[in-house]
Order: C-alpha cells, then sequence, then structure tokens
C-alpha cells in the first residue's frame, strides 16, 4: 500500500518496494536514515522519550521532521513532540530495545512471521478485505458532530 507525504509543497509517495526506492527523488535522505538506524546503538532506559526524539535520536532530524511530525498529526491529530514513543509506537521502541535497530527489527519479524498482519478487529479485518477508504467530509470534522446534534434533536 502507498503512503504519501506532504514534502516542499507538494504530494509524494513514499517508497512501498525496492523499485519505488531506488527512484525516489529523496532516496539519499532514506539512505542516510537507514545507514544512522543500522549503526547506531539501542538506548536502553525506563524514561520514555517523545516520538520526535525517538525518530530524531534513530534516524536523524530530517525524517523527525519530515515523515514522525505529519504522521503524529495525521493519525493522532497531535504533534510528534507531545507524544511518548513507547505509548505510541510499542513495536518500534521494542525493535530498538531487541534487536539494536529499527530497521532489523521489522526485517527479522518479517522472515519470522511472514504472514503475520498484526491483531485487527474484525471490522478492520473487513475494511481492508473490501478495499474501504478513509472517510472524508464535504465540511470538515465539525459535519459529524453537527449531524449528530441535529438527529437528537
Amino acid at each position: 500500500r502507498t503512503r504519501y507525504l506532504g514534502l516542499e509543497g507538494k504530494v509524494m509517495a513514499l517508497p512501498s518496494s525496492v523499485s519505488t526506492f531506488l527512484k525516489h527523488e529523496k532516496r539519499n535522505m532514506f539512505i542516510r536514515a537507514a545507514v544512522r538506524d543500522l549503526t547506531s546503538k539501542g538506548r536502553y532506559s525506563a524514561n520514555d522519550e517523545s516520538v520526535y526524539m525517538f525518530f530524531k535520536r534513530r534516524f536523524g532530524r530530517e525524517i523527525a521532521e519530515l515523515v514522525s511530525d505529519p504522521m503524529c498529526r495525521g493519525i493522532f491529530a497531535s504533534d510528534c513532540r507531545t507524544l511518548g514513543a513507547s505509548a505510541v509506537f510499542p513495536q518500534l521502541v521494542q525493535g530498538e530495545y531487541g534487536h539494536r535497530s529499527i530497521i532489523k527489527s521489522m526485517y527479522r519479524n518479517k522472515i519470522e512471521n511472514p504472514d503475520f498482519v498484526g491483531k485487527f478487529s474484525e471490522f478492520s479485518l473487513r475494511a481492508n478485505h473490501d478495499g474501504w477508504r478513509i472517510l472524508n467530509f464535504n465540511h470538515g470534522m465539525e459535519q459529524l458532530p453537527r449531524a449528530i446534534l441535529n438527529i437528537l434533536r
């Protein structure tokens, strides 16, 4: 599945395969981030850090700003500097703890569990199977509570 990001005033697809990675105009940024993750030591601290600091430490400032911030705003409607990494991305934090690298952890998990798709509800599995897409309200999210209020009146 292709994911998109707004970068430098335009919508850009994130690489989703080796071939799209090799053709991607930001491949050097992703290569630097991957090398940083693969060569960094794991952090073994009980203190949680923000998603921003986690991504910055593991992948560098560029990835923290261009990837983690929009991702947190899109998923959690919150700033990545205020969300705890272990609370919102526990698999990534555990991957660092267990394998010293997020990339190594993801690769090993894929090799060891090739059919694993995660713990999803029956509803989300059906949505994925049927190809459901994200809802979009013509007049923004405020349209939903207004519609509910109109029904309740």
